[in-house]
């Protein structure tokens, strides 16, 4: 699952907790679930920056980089 769609699940976790015809227990369960899911999709974000930071052409000093 990619950080967009771990976001977009958040918020469908989000809206069936909203939902008043479910019990306490279950918006708790899905609210739970919508902070996993956002968590998720921070580090994939986090994960695509820092790997994207890495590749050796942006690394400043490296053969072959201009700095």
């Amino acid at each position: 699952m990619t950080g967009p769609e771990h976001y977009l699940e958040a918020e469908r976790d989000i809206d069936r907790a909203n939902n008043r015809s479910i019990e306490n227990g279950e918006a708790a369960f899905f609210l739970a679930r919508a902070q996993v899911h956002a968590t998720l999709a921070l580090t994939a974000a986090n994960t695509t920056v820092l790997i994207e930071a890495a590749r050796p052409e942006k690394i400043p000093g490296r053969p072959g980089v201009l700095s």
